[in-house]
């Protein structure tokens, strides 16, 4: 079951949606649900009005299938609830596969971004980085939590999942801008 490529002035307003997101979270660090419920909305709505049931049931597959990939980095507090939601959202258009991709596409994404992120540091924080992975190599659970890190140290991963969005999007709509 696939759900039913966008293409067009679709597309074309989709990327603008996601961009949005991009730029949102990497400038607060926060996705606005109302942004991703209008996201949500109109993937079902497209996918049931060009494939039937058959596209609304792909349709909420990709969606579920975003909040299954995220749930247990979500637990860890390795991702936001809001990637999660961002990555359901982009599920409802692009189905359990192109979830699937933008995950992994987005976890290479991440980790250049995390690369970023380090170079940046002080080295008394990038030994806390050190301290922090190893703690979570051996035990599973982080020295420091999530919610203790500042801004200046969080990846942006909600953008990393719109720039593997973006391009699974344009990809499997065969660049039909």
């Amino acid at each position: 079951m696939h759900t039913p490529a966008p293409n067009g002035i679709l597309i074309a307003t989709l990327c603008c949606g996601i961009i949005a997101v991009a730029l949102w979270d990497f400038r607060y660090r926060k996705i606005p649900n109302g942004l991703l419920f209008v996201i949500m909305a109109a993937g079902l709505a497209h996918a049931a009005l060009a494939g039937g049931h058959r596209g609304a049931v792909a349709s909420l597959f990709g969606a579920a299938a975003g909040i299954v990939l995220l749930v247990w980095p979500c637990d860890r507090g390795l991702v936001s609830i809001r990637d999660v939601k961002l990555l359901s959202a982009i599920g409802m258009w692009v189905g359990v596969a192109g979830a699937v991709r933008i995950l992994v596409m987005s976890a290479i994404i991440g980790g250049f971004l995390a690369c970023a992120v380090l170079v940046r540091l002080p080295r008394e924080h990038r030994a806390e980085v050190r301290r922090n992975i190893a703690t979570f190599a051996r035990t599973g659970s982080f020295f420091l939590s999530p919610q203790e890190l500042d801004d200046a140290r969080v990846i942006p991963f909600g953008f990393a999942l719109t720039a593997a969005a973006m391009w699974v999007l344009l990809y499997e709509a065969r660049w039909a801008l």
